[in-house]
């Protein structure tokens, strides 16, 4: 039997998302409700879930495809940080029908 050194490739099946991180500082408590004031420093976005998946593994093996739902809503994941340290405030999570 001959032996081919063909690449395998990989394939992806699953939901992807939009990852949102919007950095933030806070230095009081709101005066009305106990809560944090932030001020936002920056905001990264990156593809997130299969998406995600699908963007790590490329970058150790090229032969990769993703199946998705092209059809499916947008869903963008929120999540507000703190700047200095890998503390989350909260997370909003939102979908989007395609027209």
């Amino acid at each position: 039997m001959k032996k081919t050194n063909k690449p395998k490739k990989i394939l992806i099946i699953g939901e992807s998302c939009r990852d949102v991180f919007v950095y933030c500082d806070t230095m009081r408590l709101a005066p009305d409700i106990p809560v944090p004031v932030l001020h936002i420093t920056r905001q990264t976005q990156n593809p997130g879930m299969a998406k995600n998946v699908e963007r790590n593994i490329q970058a150790l093996h090229p032969h990769c495809d993703i199946v998705t739902n092209k059809n499916w809503r947008v869903i963008t994941k929120t999540r507000f940080m703190h700047e200095k340290t890998p503390q989350a405030f909260f997370r909003v999570d939102s979908k989007h029908v395609h027209p």
